[in-house]
């Protein structure tokens, strides 16, 4: 009759680690599909699995590879950081539209006041002009009357 192995504690809770790594559902860990990832998720050192336990290291190696896939958070964080980098992307685009915007509307604001100022500059000439004529107007009348 043989009774429990010494090691069949540790077996189980590895298996039940592994188990949770591969459905993406981790608790101690974060999640990766690796020997540490497992130890981590195991709560063992990793020297114990792969000095102690390596046929287990080797076996828990080749499943996580023939997995090939990422665990459901990972691949969620993952879609999170690609959607968000397409966002900052379309951020950015959106920011240099709006800063050549701006430039134009500063550089067309920048002329309209120096035509104004020439404008009003010419005003100013031709009212000096006017004032300087009726002047002289109204002294020519006024020895003419």
């Amino acid at each position: 009759m043989t009774g429990p192995q010494p090691h069949d504690g540790l077996r189980r809770e590895l298996r039940a680690a592994a188990d949770r790594l591969i459905a993406g559902t981790p608790l101690r860990s974060s999640g990766k599909l690796t020997i540490s990832g497992l130890a981590a998720e195991a709560g063992i050192k990793r020297w114990v699995l792969t000095h102690q336990h390596p046929d287990l290291m080797r076996q828990y190696q080749a499943e996580f590879k023939t997995l090939g896939k990422v665990p459901a958070p990972l691949q969620a964080a993952r879609e999170q950081i690609s959607k968000l980098r397409a966002d900052l992307a379309a951020a950015r685009a959106d920011k240099r539209y709006l800063t050549d915007l701006v430039n134009t509307y500063a550089a067309i604001i920048h002329e309209l006041g120096d035509d104004l100022a020439e404008t009003q500059r010419q005003r100013d000439q031709a009212r000096d002009e006017l004032r300087t004529r009726q002047a002289v107007v109204t002294r020519i009348t006024s020895r003419n009357r």
